[in-house]
């Protein structure tokens, strides 16, 4: 079974047609932008955060899966800012297990996969930029 969700130019937006939340350091939020105003995708739900590592800003990334299942994730990670998406260079996307019910959260020292440096994704200082896993999917 496969599910699959793809972030177009039009869902950019939230539900109220405001541009995407900053990132702020400390404070998990969504990761998701969809247009219905939803935050989970085939039981997964998806949150972001900033945080500094010795020196470096990073975005980590949590995933809490409620099934009652193991799946696996597949995205690319995506920046928004100045009214544009940035997206990673890498051709392919991350990949993600993640166990029944377990929560994934990315921190200085842990999985590659579940972090992010603000500067390979766009080089500007400006602290006005929101995360996404862009095109998540969610494979059982």
């Amino acid at each position: 079974m496969v599910f699959l969700f793809v972030l177009a130019p039009s869902f950019c937006k939230s539900q109220n047609n405001q541009s995407p939340t900053n990132l702020v350091s400390g404070q998990w939020q969504s990761a998701m932008l969809r247009s219905d105003g939803k935050v989970v995708l085939n039981g997964v739900e998806a949150y972001c955060t900033k945080s500094n590592c010795n020196g470096t800003e990073y975005v980590f990334i949590k995933f809490v899966n409620t099934n009652n299942y193991q799946v696996k994730l597949e995205w690319v990670d995506g920046i928004y800012f100045n009214g544009v998406w940035n997206y990673s260079q890498n051709p392919n996307p991350k990949q993600f297990v993640i166990a029944a019910g377990a929560t994934a959260e990315g921190t200085c020292n842990g999985d590659i996969k579940l972090k992010v440096t603000v500067n390979s994704l766009v080089n500007d200082p400006s602290p006005n930029k929101h995360f996404s896993v862009t095109g998540l999917k969610v494979t059982q």
